[in-house]
């Protein structure tokens, strides 16, 4: 990608990406290209998450940082793909949005799987630090 656009201070994520790829005119197939690319990152990093929390070797607050990465992905495309809605009405560009749309998908499945780990994870902990009293099970 080219030269990175600072971002000013004190905007929402949705004018940040406008702002970051320029997009105060007319798309370009550049911009495009670029916001595709995003997409395709964004969903990339939330299978690399996705991925991660199944080590088992990962404790509860790894976890509940993977749950907020994957978050974090999943709202930063959701700003995405609002964006690509609003500026890919042209017929030459309106398949974008609907790309955008399956890699939010794909990342709201993931963040999905993952918090559902965090959960899982988190009931075995408590279930290990219980007294088996407890439980209320014969020995």
């Amino acid at each position: 990608m080219g030269a990175r656009v600072p971002i000013t201070p004190g905007m929402d994520l949705h004018d940040k990406l406008a702002e970051h790829l320029g997009l105060d005119t007319a798309l370009t197939p550049e911009q495009a290209a670029q916001i595709l690319v995003g997409a395709a990152g964004y969903a990339r990093d939330a299978l690399r998450a996705l991925d991660e929390c199944t080590r088992p070797d990962l404790d509860q607050p790894a976890l509940r940082d993977l749950s907020r990465r994957a978050t974090v992905i999943e709202s930063h495309l959701r700003a995405l793909h609002a964006l690509a809605l609003e500026r890919c009405a042209d017929a030459a560009v309106c398949d974008i949005p609907v790309a955008v749309e399956a890699n939010l998908g794909l990342a709201a499945k993931c963040r999905t799987l993952i918090c559902q780990r965090t959960v899982a994870v988190d009931q075995e902990v408590m279930i290990l630090r219980a007294p088996l009293a407890a439980f209320q099970l014969p020995c």
